[in-house]
């Protein structure tokens, strides 16, 4: 169970650039309750410290609820709707983009009422669009582009924590980018 864990989250973890030496550290470590052993460079990286962390793992119970939630989801959907999975494994076409926060109440399908499928979506720290950030660049570039999305909205909420860090004079680490 740890080799395949220890697998999961290496390919999780892995760097986009393709160098993931810094996460080639990071493991779940068997005790009396795992732990995920985090490398002081990794941390050091996002600016939180440069010493190795270990981190108490309560997944197991954590992932079976989810795999159970999915299971339930995808029984309710193929009630309502036979074929769902199949139309959806065709093609998208969503006439929307939305780039929204990353803030977990804020689920963009849900608040908008409109079924998987609909919208393409790109979230990140309050719903910023920078020059430089290459995942939103192609996103933008692959909505746009190939899946000809007629209307592209930017939607903040109330009561945002990464917009109130950007009007501070506070240093965070990496989200200071």
């Amino acid at each position: 169970m740890a080799l395949r864990r220890h697998a999961t989250l290496r390919a999780a973890m892995k760097d986009p650039v393709g160098d993931d030496k810094l996460f080639e550290d990071i493991r779940i470590v068997e005790s009396k309750a795992p732990v995920l052993l985090l490398p002081a460079a990794l941390l050091k990286l996002f600016g939180l410290g440069g010493r190795e962390r270990v981190i108490p793992v309560d997944e197991t119970e954590r992932s079976e609820e989810l795999l159970e939630a999915n299971k339930k989801w995808r029984e309710s959907m193929l009630e309502k709707d036979p074929a769902f999975f199949d139309k959806l494994a065709t093609t998208q076409t969503p006439e929307l983009l939305w780039i929204g926060c990353a803030d977990s109440r804020v689920p963009a399908n849900q608040i908008i009422d409109l079924p998987p499928g609909e919208v393409f979506v790109h979230r990140n720290i309050a719903n910023c669009v920078v020059h430089s950030d290459m995942n939103a660049l192609s996103v933008l570039e692959y909505g746009v582009k190939y899946l000809k999305v007629k209307k592209i909205v930017v939607c903040g909420h109330y009561g945002c924590g990464g917009v109130k860090a950007s009007m501070s004079d506070l240093r965070y680490g990496v989200i200071d980018n």
